[in-house]
């Protein structure tokens, strides 16, 4: 049977780091004591060292970062409708002058526009 995956809290995190760093304890030494795997140890100690205190947001809180990149990507995606949107219903030139796709209610409804 699998084990339960464990789930700390970012307090937890924080003062597992604290251990390492103020109290000059080893890696090795506060895994034990906390009953967690030195590679987490090890990874908290980077996250710490390079992001600070917010090195743990949480669940469902995003750093700024990836919230700024969430937010870009959903523009992003926008404005990829906007374009397709707009390419679909571009100025179709024809030899007796220029039709707007506009115009054409079948164009609007996805058939094909047929230029007579």
């Amino acid at each position: 049977m699998p084990r339960k995956r464990s789930t700390y809290t970012a307090e937890f995190e924080l003062s597992a780091v604290k251990m390492i760093l103020d109290q000059k304890r080893s890696v090795a030494e506060a895994a034990r004591r906390l009953g967690v795997s030195e590679n987490r140890l090890h990874a908290w100690k980077k996250a710490v060292a390079t992001d600070g205190a917010n090195a743990f947001p949480g669940h469902g809180n995003p750093t700024p970062a990836e919230g700024e990149l969430r937010r870009l990507r959903a523009e992003n995606a926008r404005l990829r409708a906007e374009r397709d949107l707009l390419e679909r219903f571009q100025v179709i030139r024809s030899d007796s002058g220029v039709i707007s796709a506009l115009k054409n209610r079948r164009c609007m409804l996805g058939e094909p526009l047929r230029i007579t």
